[in-house]
């Protein structure tokens, strides 16, 4: 039992030592030449060393095969990675598109804007239009209000608003989703890099392979890459979990944008469907306002009408008036002229009384007539400025209608443009949606490119990859690593600035503070200065009262040696005298001894003088050069600390420019910073006057409109009165009608007793005229007294008759026309 465990043990290592044979070995020989003397001392082993060794073959042919079919896996994964490559390419460009219809809707806000100042200019212009209106229409705007109210054009106009608001959070979060998607990227990036270094190393240990070919070591070696692939492995499978988690995050965002969409398209049907029942309302409202407007006319024609046969009537009732005050002056003259041939002949008394009492209650009868008249004219009249006035009042109401309704016409328009609008924002989510549902089912391929490729990395973990495959990906990773680069390079330049922007704001806080210190030093100097200029000005009287003494002086010693130049020429005079005298009279010497006694003394005197002086000068010139000394010094201290503060003042003129160029950039930024939240503030309020503008509006129709239809019901009561008053009018008339005929029989009865008056008074006229005729011849005078006046009296009666027959056409006139009256009323009594 142990030999043939001990030669199994020999076989192995004889097959071990057979299956590691190469050619390029140098031991080959020797262990061929072991492998034939072990074979003849055991030719048992022969066979089976064989079997091993085709076993071994056979092995390392499915070794050869599977690596040909690595590098055709490996091949199909170039091919993927270049399709990779392209769509990244792909959303790149689609990102880029996003970008560009991002800028596009901000310039379309912009244009936005600028339109809404446009309107708000508009709308202020108008507002100073209307408020000279104001005082008239204010009640009628407060009924509009609380129409308008009723009738809920204001939550429309909110719903509106909140819309806006909807579509501007969609967008906020859209972007939001973009940088989710660039984190997923960057995430996908840092798998591709590790997927680099482990291929790196599976390269190196691929080296370490070919190099080192022992089995039992490649067995251990194999499975500790297999643990560490495991590791790596599941540690690519939570972040793919984390992928996922993302992904559905991303879908579940994505189900709840769709869900917003298609409660916004169904906001926007129902906006659509109030907007055409307000159009539909407001046509009806116009086709009201048409027909109320043609019923006006209608009305104000017939008023005109009316008010034309009632000045016509009118005109009728003048003239028969006057025809009555005519023939009711006749009257009074006949009666006047029948009580004065009455009184004469004394008879008739009855009569007279009962025609007498006719005429009265025919005066007070035409008197009441004429009163009634009158005031029928008054209330026409007044009748009449009242209708002019509401007529004036409905052309106004009318004009004002026309102007409102142009101008509801533009805001209508204006509403149409602003559905438009929101209509194309909403057609451009929709677009934005698509792209970004596009963009995820390319990153969901591009996961999945990913996975399969993580497969085939395990596989070929396995089998080991090649040189070609690693510069390729290589290349490929560069190519991805480019857009990582680029924004690691934004990010620092972004930290770069904004280490510069600190470093500026600390190398302005530092210029500040020199500045500060430099100010505080510049008014030490000034201080210093200043001392020393009040130090400088008192040496400087100083020196003025010095010189000013030292030429005092001077004067004193020029004054003091003219006296001795002086003395000395009187001496030399002298002396030549002396000299003259001498020789002339020596009795002289003794005076001129004493002279030069006194001489001796005036020059002891005067070089005394000289030697008090010099003593005098020498502390003085020290003291002055001294003093000259510290003011030369003082000036050269002054010098230096001028230029310092030339120095000094350029520096911080330097530095206020700094400064200045500093806070200028800072104060930039910041006036940029508000003018953005000027810009959001001005749009919040524009679209709050806007809203308040347009409410303000729909008051003032509805008031408009109330006022209309208020008008128009003052109108109609006013035509019921009108109307009533005709038919008290034509009633009166039918009852005045009879009246009158009475009237007209009586009048005519007493044209009939006038008419026998008159030939009552032929006759007395004839009787008269034969009494005179008897009593002629008796009294001339007399006679020819009373035929004159009885001549006076004739001819109105005798043309009485003829008068009356002509007075008697216009009431037959009057009767006719009465009677055309009745005809044409009594219809119209009846409707």
């Amino acid at each position: 039992m142990h030999d043939v465990i001990w030669n199994h043990h020999h076989l192995l290592h004889l097959s071990s030592s057979i299956f590691f044979l190469s050619p390029s070995s140098p031991n080959t020989l020797l262990k061929k030449t072991h492998v034939t003397f072990m074979f003849h001392l055991y030719p048992r082993w022969k066979t089976s060393i064989l079997n091993v060794t085709f076993v071994k073959q056979k092995a390392m042919n499915n070794v050869y095969e599977e690596l040909d079919e690595a590098k055709s896996e490996i091949e199909r994964l170039k091919a993927e990675l270049r399709s990779k490559n392209n769509s990244f390419k792909n959303l790149k460009r689609s990102h880029d598109a996003q970008v560009n219809q991002i800028q596009e809707a901000i310039s379309k806000v912009e244009k936005l804007e600028q339109e809404l100042h446009q309107k708000a200019n508009e709308s202020i212009y108008a507002e100073q239009v209307y408020e000279d209106n104001k005082e008239s229409n204010i009640k009628h705007l407060c009924v509009g209000n609380d129409k308008l109210r009723e009738e809920g054009y204001g939550e429309r106009f909110e719903k509106c608003e909140d819309q806006t608001k909807r579509l501007v959070l969609e967008k906020k979060e859209n972007f939001k989703a973009s940088k989710e998607q660039g984190k997923i990227d960057d995430l996908f990036h840092k798998l591709q890099e590790e997927n680099m270094k482990v291929e790196e190393q599976l390269k190196w240990k691929k080296e370490q392979l070919i190099k080192q070919f022992d089995p039992s070591m490649e067995k251990s070696i194999l499975l500790d890459e297999i643990s560490l692939l495991q590791t790596k492995l599941n540690f690519h499978v939570k972040i793919s979990h984390e992928l996922q988690h993302q992904l559905q995050m991303c879908k579940q965002a994505l189900a709840h944008e769709e869900i917003k969409r298609k409660s916004l398209e169904v906001e926007v049907l129902d906006l659509k469907s109030q907007f055409e029942g307000a159009s539909s309302k407001y046509q009806k409202a116009n086709l009201q306002l048409d027909c109320l407007n043609n019923q006006q006319d209608k009305d104000i024609e017939d008023l005109r009408h009316a008010l034309k046969t009632q000045e016509a009537n009118y005109k009728e009732s003048k003239f028969l008036n006057e025809k009555l005050e005519q023939e009711n002056h006749h009257l009074r003259k006949s009666i006047r002229e029948l009580q004065e041939s009455q009184i004469q002949e004394g008879r008739g008394s009855y009569s007279l009384s009962i025609l007498r009492s006719n005429l009265r209650g025919l005066e007070h009868t035409h008197k009441e007539c004429v009163s009634i008249i009158k005031a029928r004219q008054t209330e026409w009249n007044f009748q009449l400025e009242q209708m002019t006035e509401t007529i004036d009042n409905y052309r106004y109401a009318l004009e004002t209608k026309a102007a409102m309704i142009g101008k509801l016409k533009k805001e209508l328009e204006c509403s149409h443009s602003f559905n438009n609008e929101i209509v194309l924002l909403n057609e451009e989510m929709s677009v934005m949606l698509l792209v970004l549902k596009e963009e995820i089912s390319e990153h969901k391929k591009l996961q999945h490119n990913h996975s399969t490729h993580k497969e085939l990395l395990e596989e070929s973990t396995k089998c080991g990859m090649e040189i070609d495959l690693k510069e390729h990906i290589k290349e490929f990773y560069g190519d991805l690593n480019k857009p990582n680069i680029e924004l690691d390079e934004r990010t620092c330049e972004r930290s770069e600035m904004e280490f510069e922007l600190k470093m500026y704001k600390s190398f302005v806080q530092s210029l500040k503070n020199d500045l500060e210190e430099s100010i505080v030093t510049r008014k030490e100097l000034e201080k210093s200065l200043l001392a020393q200029v009040d130090f400088s000005e008192s040496l400087k009287l100083e020196k003025d009262s010095l010189d000013y003494k030292l030429e005092e002086k001077e004067n004193r010693i020029n004054y003091q040696q003219l006296h001795v130049f002086l003395l000395e020429q009187a001496l030399k005079v002298r002396e030549t005298k002396d000299y003259v005298e001498k020789t002339n009279e020596f009795d002289k010497e003794s005076s001129i001894k004493g002279k030069n006694m006194a001489k001796y003394e005036l020059m002891h005197h005067v070089t005394s003088l000289e030697k008090e002086f010099i003593s005098t000068l020498i502390p003085f010139n020290s003291q002055l050069a001294e003093k000259q000394a510290e003011i030369i010094q003082l000036q050269e201290v002054c010098d230096k600390i001028t230029e310092a503060e030339a120095l000094a003042t350029i520096e911080i003129e330097e530095k206020k420019l700094m400064i200045e160029e500093l806070e200028d950039d800072i104060i930039d930024m910041e006036h940029k910073l508000k003018l953005q939240e000027q810009n959001w503030i001005q749009l919040k309020q524009l679209a709050l006057e806007i809203e308040m503008e347009i409410e303000a509006k729909q008051l003032r129709i509805k008031e408009l409109i109330d006022k209309i239809e208020s008008k128009l019901r003052s109108s109609d009561v006013l035509l019921q009165k009108i109307k009533m008053e005709n038919r008290s009018l034509l009633e009166n008339d039918t009852k005045l009608s009879p009246e009158r005929e009475n009237l007209l029989c009586f009048v005519l009865g007493l044209s009939d007793k006038m008419s026998d008056c008159t030939n009552a008074d032929t006759k007395l006229v004839d009787v008269l005229r034969s009494l005179v005729q008897s009593f002629e011849k008796d009294c001339l005078g007399g006679m020819n007294l009373k035929n004159e006046n009885m001549i006076l009296h004739s001819p109105t009666g005798l043309n009485k008759p003829e008068n009356l027959s002509d007075l008697r056409s216009p009431f037959k006139e009057l009767n006719n026309k009465l009677q055309k009256r009745k005809d044409l009323y009594e219809p119209r009594g009846m409707t």
